[in-house]
């Protein structure tokens, strides 16, 4: 017939079969199981810094939330802190006038006593001193007394004119 022998189509066939059978059990089956492995590993990798990425995540805003709190509290004792300190500030000021109210009082009654002192020493040396005018007015002559004003008198006249 046309030169074909069939004998020789079945071991071509048989060749190829046996040739690729060994190419895919020596060949490609382990270049696909270590292809398998690679994306395996690589999905493995990724669920992993997913999870992770999430945890930090979550971390994250456990910390801002933490934080806001935390900025929150400093905020109330701080608020707290300051109306305390305002109200030292308010009593310190307070005692400070009142102690100073008390320092003006005993120095206007020491001053007033002093006064008061001072006039009744002075008005017991006028009088002492008017009774020892007195006596000794009282001891000279009235016209040598008399005689002595007219003279000064006179003396004032002439000085003025």
């Amino acid at each position: 017939m046309l030169g074909i022998d069939i004998q020789q189509i079945f071991l071509h066939l048989l060749n190829f079969g046996i040739l690729f059978g060994g190419l895919y059990f020596i060949l490609y089956n382990p270049v696909k199981k270590f292809m398998d492995k690679r994306v395996e590993y690589y999905k493995q990798m990724d669920e992993e810094a997913s999870k992770k990425l999430d945890e930090a995540e979550a971390l994250k805003a456990e910390r801002e939330e933490s934080l806001s709190t935390l900025q929150t509290e400093i905020s109330e004792k701080r608020a707290e802190a300051d109306k305390e300190l305002n109200s030292y500030r308010e009593a310190r000021t307070k005692a400070a006038k009142e102690e100073a109210q008390k320092i003006i009082d005993n120095a206007t009654a020491a001053a007033q006593r002093e006064h008061d002192r001072i006039i009744e020493q002075s008005s017991s040396e006028l009088t002492d001193l008017a009774v020892k005018a007195a006596k000794k007015v009282m001891d000279e002559p009235v016209s040598d007394t008399y005689d002595r004003f007219l003279n000064a008198a006179e003396k004032e006249l002439e000085n003025e004119q």
